[in-house]
């Protein structure tokens, strides 16, 4: 066996016990990016795994297939950050989130693949996040829509509908055009029955956990009215909705070896999404 091809890229993980402004997190955001992640060259990333980095645009490394991703955060205001999304063909969403400034918990996962940032808000969460998708078997560069995410509010600062919902999420059509801050239902993963209530768990019947990636699917438009899912998000996996934002799992994802996730404020009515930290 081998660790899956989707959890076997760099990672990180960085958390700030009490921001109070939103410039302790872009910085947290710069270090992590461009300090933190391995500069050595891998199979996947042939030049490395950090981003490139000027004044706060950060650019992810290509992979083998010539995929990148770009983030761009600014700070609007000392209690509000930008958080701008774009893949080679540009700018797929323009959003922000706020923190409260009196002093919030920040919780950031990263690596070459992947950002992820949320704030906790005393329980009225917010979160930001861009990720590109492991097609393996297939070649890196088999589709040219590889880069997904979701953000909390829009440009204007008014929080948008379904951002914490684990199937939604914002991204480019095959066609190229974009679904700027409305989330498009593009995620799929693994439930028993067909339906999302709180009688729909991943778990087996003696209680155990059941674990699985988190796939990204196609506008259906596209394919004409199919589903077409398979793409696997980088160092996130989907597990039952009774383990709680904050939970800490330590799933095997080798012989020998494991994975710690952190279970994460993005969830629907059977799964929640978990991100590798360690």
């Amino acid at each position: 066996m081998t660790v899956p091809s989707f959890l076997n890229t760099g990672f990180a993980f960085a958390q700030l016990p009490a921001a109070t402004d939103v410039q302790n997190i872009m910085d947290a955001v710069n270090t992590m990016l461009t300090s933190t992640l391995s500069a050595t060259p891998t199979g996947v990333y042939p030049s490395g795994e950090r981003w490139a980095a000027a004044s706060f645009v950060f650019t992810a490394p290509s992979d083998i297939g010539g995929r990148f991703m770009k983030v761009t955060l600014s700070r609007i205001a000392q209690n509000r950050m930008q958080f701008q999304m774009e893949d080679p063909g540009g700018v797929i969403f323009d959003g922000e989130i706020d923190i409260n400034i009196a002093g919030t918990l920040v919780n950031i996962f990263g690596g070459p693949g992947h950002l992820y940032i949320e704030v906790d808000n005393a329980g009225t969460p917010e979160m930001a996040h861009a990720v590109m998708v492991d097609p393996t078997p297939e070649p890196m560069s088999v589709s040219t829509v590889y880069v997904y995410g979701r953000v909390a509010r829009n440009s204007s600062g008014t929080i948008v509908s379904s951002y914490n919902q684990a199937d939604d999420w914002l991204e480019r059509f095959r066609n190229g055009s974009v679904t700027g801050v409305t989330f498009y239902q593009s995620g799929a993963r693994p439930t028993v029955p067909a339906q999302d209530t709180s009688n729909t768990h991943l778990r087996t019947q003696a209680g155990s956990d059941v674990v699985a990636p988190m796939y990204m699917g196609s506008d259906i438009s596209f394919f004409g009215g199919q589903w077409l899912n398979g793409y696997k998000i980088y160092q996130a996996i989907v597990v039952d909705i009774n383990n709680a934002p904050g939970t800490i799992l330590n799933v095997p994802i080798d012989i020998g070896i494991t994975g710690q996730f952190q279970i994460v404020n993005v969830s629907n009515g059977s799964v929640a999404l978990a991100i590798r930290r360690g």
